[in-house]
């Protein structure tokens, strides 16, 4: 009996310990079963990160790309726009220039006409009296209508007059050989165009030319 009890024990020990194998079996079976999904876990969340990071690298840069598109276009836009502020305030200065200097060139040409006039108007009253052969028409040389040009735009930018230093400084930078005298005498026979005005008293006493091309016949020659 005692041997049948014995056997008994030894075959449910054995039951018993073949069970806790085949459990510890199992259960290292679902160990490997969960590293290996939490390795697949890990794998799956590093393949997803790297993705994620490459699509935020990718967003950055396009992002870069495209902010610094804007920038030079932002940039370009603004020197077009001081290119075409330039180029206008440019053509409305030659505009001005050139409706000056017409301006300045028909005064010019007609205080001329009336010089002359005035001047074959005295000749024939001379010849009236005293027998003598037509006047001739009182002749401008090329350099005389230059200097006269100049001169008129330099005094329509001072309408107060300048003396005649002032006059042929600065005609000296644009013709070198021009003389104090040669512009005073020119002045001198162009009444109906420049007239000399005094100011001042003793010493201290001013002589400045001014320009009246644009001044009726009458006010010029009073």
């Amino acid at each position: 009996m005692a041997l049948i009890a014995r056997a008994f024990v030894a075959i449910v020990t054995q039951a018993q310990m073949h069970a806790q194998t085949m459990q510890l079996h199992n259960l290292r079976e679902d160990n490997d079963q969960l590293t290996c999904q939490v390795d697949a876990y890990k794998n799956e969340n590093e393949v997803l990160k790297s993705e994620h990071t490459e699509a935020m690298t990718y967003k950055d840069n396009q992002l870069r790309t495209i902010q610094a598109a804007m920038e030079a276009m932002q940039k370009q836009m603004l020197e077009d726009q001081q290119k075409l502020k330039d180029t206008l305030e440019q053509m409305e200065k030659m505009r001005f220039s050139a409706e000056v200097a017409s301006r300045i060139e028909s005064a010019t040409s007609a205080a001329i006409a009336r010089e002359e006039s005035k001047a074959l108007a005295a000749e024939e009253k001379k010849s009236s009296s005293v027998e003598m052969a037509p006047p001739e028409k009182a002749e401008i040389s090329e350099r005389e209508a230059k200097l006269i040009g100049l001169i008129a735009t330099f005094l329509h930018v001072h309408p107060f007059g300048a003396g005649t230093d002032y006059i042929w400084s600065y005609l000296q930078r644009l013709m070198p050989d021009i003389k104090s005298r040669e512009i005073e005498e020119l002045l001198q026979r162009l009444p109906s165009v420049f007239v000399q005005k005094f100011s001042g008293v003793g010493a201290s006493i001013e002589r400045r030319w001014n320009f009246t091309g644009y001044e009726s016949s009458g006010a010029a020659n009073s």
